[in-house]
């Protein structure tokens, strides 16, 4: 008995060893946290007083002949101009803060200089720059909407439904697509193109409902990147490597996909249960996730980089005790700012029912919210309404 014993012992340390390696390949940098997501633990609202600061601004993107929004499909602020990616007009606006507008860019075509469709799109800090996955090139603009020049060889290597820049480098998010870079969920270049790097390999994509919103996050420590059917967010880590930064427990209550079929996952999965990541905001010190349930309104998940505590409450139910509920839920989030984007009709309907019947504790918030009513038209650009972090 004794030497199976030993063999016995032998296989086990042999089996801990090689685990511990496998370990070691996925939390190579070994800080990798994790984020519960406990529903007995869902409160009804939470207070974004010491998050949000009380100034804000309510800003009616001008409209004009020149200037008609479809759809706001990405928004940017860079040096206090803001940029408006409308794939249905095939344009990207440019206005100022406080809504006047300033250029655009509609290159609607198949010549040089010209674009057949904006698959994605991105501001440097000197350049606007659009990808054309249609026509197969990058396109490069000044601020000013001028074009500069276009670039056909890179995309011939990589794929990608989404871009961002920051620190220097391009970055292009991938859709699970294998192209000839190979099986990588993110891809990089310098703004001169003159290098790809790989990032986040993957064996085989995994089955899922996709992505509606955000799918990525810019702070100032970094970046954030999340993809649809994975429980984690990946980004660049302090030691400048991109890789898993977080893992989202879901503690049990994510859908499962038992047939293997998408289209079943009602049948499959009782109402409630959690579809996956769906949009990521981040900050210096607090994550944003929002979660999208079957059948139930979403949840938001608050998680506190700094003290480590998570908060879950229902989408919508974000109050402030000067701004009220007026920052109830946000679009997007980017350096400072929280912004909210309405359509014209949208925002003229709220406040018939809502805003005017309710005021706000802020008075001056009344006041901003009466005076762009008064002057908006149904058929207008949309309206954002801005405020800060502290």
């Amino acid at each position: 008995m004794k030497p199976r014993v030993l063999v016995l012992l032998f296989y086990l340390i042999v089996l801990l060893i090689f685990t511990k390696c496998s370990q070691n390949v996925e939390n190579s940098a070994g800080d990798i946290q994790v984020i519960q997501i406990d529903m007995d633990k869902i409160v009804k609202s939470y207070d974004m007083t010491n998050i949000i600061d009380t100034s804000f601004s309510i800003v009616p993107l001008e409209t004009n002949d020149d200037c008609l929004i479809g759809t706001i499909d990405k928004l940017e602020i860079k040096a206090d101009r803001i940029y408006i990616f409308d794939n249905m007009s095939k344009s990207i606006f440019i206005f100022n803060m406080d809504g006047k507008f300033i250029n655009k860019i509609n290159a609607y075509g198949r010549a040089p200089g010209e674009y057949f469709a904006i698959s994605a799109a991105t501001v440097t800090d000197s350049t606007i720059i659009i990808l054309d996955i249609a026509l197969r090139k990058l396109l490069e603009y000044r601020l000013s909407g001028k074009f500069i020049k276009e670039d056909n060889k890179i995309l011939n290597k990589l794929w990608a439904w989404d871009m961002f820049f920051y620190n220097g480098f391009l970055y292009y998010v991938n859709d699970w697509g294998i192209v000839r870079a190979g099986r990588y969920r993110l891809f990089t270049t310098p703004l001169s193109l003159d290098k790809l790097d790989t990032h986040l390999p993957f064996k085989e994509a995994p089955i899922a409902l996709g992505i509606k919103g955000p799918r990525y996050s810019i702070y100032s420590d970094g970046f954030s990147v999340i993809y649809s059917g994975v429980d984690a967010i990946f980004g660049l880590k302090s030691d400048g490597t991109i890789e898993r930064k977080y893992t989202v427990d879901l503690m049990g209550e994510r859908i499962k996909y038992k047939s293997k079929i998408v289209n079943k996952v009602l049948e499959e999965n009782p109402k409630g249960k959690i579809i996956g990541i769906e949009k990521i905001f981040e900050t210096d010190r607090y994550l944003f996730l929002e979660l999208s349930r079957l059948h139930e309104m979403y949840l938001l998940c608050i998680y506190d980089k700094q003290n480590g505590v998570t908060t879950l409450t229902e989408g919508g139910h974000l109050i402030h005790d000067s701004l009220g509920f007026l920052f109830s839920y946000f679009t997007w989030m980017m350096g400072d700012k929280i912004i909210i984007s309405y359509d014209a009709f949208n925002f003229l309907e709220i406040y018939k029912h809502v805003w005017s019947v309710s005021d706000f504790p802020n008075k001056n918030v009344n006041n901003a919210i009466k005076r762009v009513a008064s002057q908006l038209k149904e058929g207008d650009n949309p309206v954002l309404i801005i405020s800060h972090l502290k």
